[in-house]
């Protein structure tokens, strides 16, 4: 992560000066720093925002799918059983099939099916990963207020913006490594 925001960085390139074509010295004014803090908020932390806000905004909708057809698939093994118990047939063709064999088949398939989209909930990290995306867009917001809160008063000081620029940098390592982690400990042998 350090590699490519040092690539970023480097891509970026010198602040064009209106004054001269090819400036000579890099003057570290007041103006320089406000147009990095800029080009810092809406380049790099603005997009970054906005994909955490739509990764939470995603798997929040998958989570509530998968939750509503566990939640029916449930309702359905639990009628089934009830019918079993109280001895509820379907009547079908004789020839074929034997008295309760749909609601034998139903509660026995049904459930397969539950615990499979229990187990994508589960290995699939959505809740998690909602909410890491949830807590990355918080922190990237809090970031971006705390850099436009600082272009707006009076003292800007270079040291303050390397802090913010280098706090947001690893605020996303961070986030980058918990997926690791997360990843090395969730391994799932096939059998």
């Amino acid at each position: 992560m350090g590699w490519y925001v040092r690539a970023l960085d480097r891509d970026q390139g010198l602040i064009e000066f209106q004054a001269e074509p090819v400036p000579r010295v890099l003057r570290m004014d007041e103006a320089f720093f406000d147009t990095m803090r800029a080009r810092l908020c809406r380049d790099w932390l603005l997009g970054q925002y906005q994909y955490y806000r739509e990764i939470k905004r995603r798997f929040e909708g998958a989570i509530t799918v998968i939750r509503a057809l566990m939640l029916v698939l449930f309702v359905i093994t639990a009628a089934g059983v009830v019918a079993h118990l109280a001895h509820l047939t379907i009547a079908l063709d004789a020839a074929s099939w034997r008295d309760g064999a749909l609601l034998t088949i139903m509660v026995a398939a049904v459930p397969a099916f539950l615990g499979a989209l229990h187990g994508i909930a589960v290995q699939g990290e959505l809740e998690v990963t909602a909410e890491r995306a949830s807590d990355m867009s918080a922190h990237l917001a809090s970031a971006i207020a705390d850099m436009t809160r600082q272009a707006d008063s009076e003292s800007s000081a270079p040291d303050q913006l390397s802090e913010q620029a280098v706090r947001a940098a690893h605020m996303m390592l961070g986030e980058v490594l918990d997926w690791r982690i997360i990843h090395q400990a969730h391994q799932v042998e096939l059998t």
